[in-house]
């Protein structure tokens, strides 16, 4: 069994390799299946290209060409738009193989990653959230916790006794909110934790700190 043939255990995983001295290009049926061509179509790594966009061709062909000049492998992740027209990220991977100083052969395998660059998006995204959500969390708990202590700590320092009934009944109520302020900022920080995994989860009466607000 030739080692083309083995990569059809491998899905959206297909190889492809040139053989300079006939100038014979070989594929696998992976690499039909990723471009979305029918398998009759004639291998050709120039009419390959045609399928990546700018940068991306770019790229390819000056990686293609260090391979020729030097030997030089590559390894890229390049954006490309099927037969199908349907836009998928693939990884590239080529080596030359050289012998006695020439190269004789330019090898190396497609992947298609577009899953796998979709779910790399969604990560970056949850990381985002979850920088906001620290952010967020800071600004909770030595923010606007400092200014319900300071509003506790002012309201405690007047001395209500000296006031009329209205103004020190007022005092009060000032109190009392600086005291749920303090309260409900302390039950959402330890939500934000919970959601952090910083601590144990543990039932949390939300709705029973609102209804107090």
């Amino acid at each position: 069994m030739s080692s083309l043939a083995d990569t059809r255990y491998l899905p959206r995983v297909g190889k492809w390799e040139y053989d300079v001295a006939n100038g014979l290009y070989t594929w696998s049926d992976a690499i039909f299946d990723i471009l979305e061509l029918p398998y009759h179509t004639k291998p050709d790594n120039t009419y390959a290209l045609t399928f990546y966009r700018e940068p991306y061709q770019g790229m390819l062909k000056r990686a293609i060409a260090k391979a020729y000049q030097f030997g030089a492998p590559w390894d890229l992740e390049l954006e490309l738009v099927t037969a199908g027209n349907n836009v998928i990220w693939v990884r590239s991977h080529g080596n030359a193989v050289v012998q006695n100083d020439v190269v004789i052969k330019v090898e190396g395998f497609l992947m298609d990653i577009d899953k796998y660059r979709a779910k790399e998006a969604s990560f970056d995204l949850l990381k985002q959230k979850h920088r906001q959500l620290n952010t967020f969390n800071h600004v909770l708990t030595h923010d606007l916790r400092n200014h319900a202590n300071n509003i506790a700590v002012l309201t405690g320092m007047i001395e209500t006794d000296a006031l009329d009934d209205d103004n020190a009944d007022l005092v009060d109520k000032i109190a009392q909110i600086a005291e749920i302020l303090k309260s409900t900022i302390n039950h959402l920080s330890d939500i934000i934790k919970v959601n952090e995994n910083q601590v144990k989860s543990e039932p949390v009466q939300f709705e029973d700190t609102i209804h107090t607000v």
